[in-house]
């Protein structure tokens, strides 16, 4: 569901406080909360004096989201209401497989042109290559639920140069399963 509101995540209020006029280069957590049913939450201050605020928002099955908030747009005694996107997670499970006839000289490329995001499994925008006749293994990539991702991918051997492109709806907290064969 796009543009949901999203009870019960993790907000995390850092800030670069300044004390007896002195600037901390560092962000120390202010406090945390949780978000209500409507998706709303608040953090209350008063004589608070820092140079930079940043919000993170985390749950279970969601991206880690982090926002940086120009401190010039909080003034005291009113409210500053913004909206914040947070991220359900989906995946895209590769299954990557030479087969036969296949020969060492055998080289598969891919790389996703949109729709992924950076993270731990390494599933950015690099261009990733596979070598050789033995080729039989399985990528998996944490990517946005509810989008398109496009995904491209080459073939190389000896005597020709094929180059595929296609789209794929990632849905959310499930995995989508694409074959590679080459």
């Amino acid at each position: 569901q796009l543009n949901a509101t999203v009870s019960n995540i993790k907000v995390v209020l850092y800030i670069k406080q300044v004390t007896s006029g002195s600037y901390n280069n560092q962000y120390t957590t202010f406090g945390s909360t949780y978000t209500q049913d409507d998706g709303s939450f608040s953090f209350e201050f008063k004589d608070l004096r820092a140079s930079a605020f940043k919000l993170a928002f985390s749950k279970k099955g969601y991206f880690t989201d982090e926002y940086s908030i120009n401190p010039d747009m909080l003034q005291q005694g009113e409210n500053y209401n913004q909206t914040y996107y947070v991220h359900q997670e989906g995946w895209v499970k590769l299954l990557i497989k030479n087969s036969y006839p296949n020969t060492a000289a055998d080289i598969l490329t891919y790389k996703f042109t949109k729709g992924i995001t950076n993270c731990e499994y390494g599933c950015n925008d690099t261009l990733k290559s596979f070598y050789g006749a033995n080729i039989d293994t399985i990528s998996i990539c944490k990517i946005w639920g509810s989008q398109w991702a496009v995904i491209e991918w080459d073939f190389y051997n000896s005597s020709s140069h094929l180059q595929y492109k296609d789209s794929l709806w990632i849905s959310q907290s499930d995995t989508i399963v694409k074959n590679l064969n080459y």
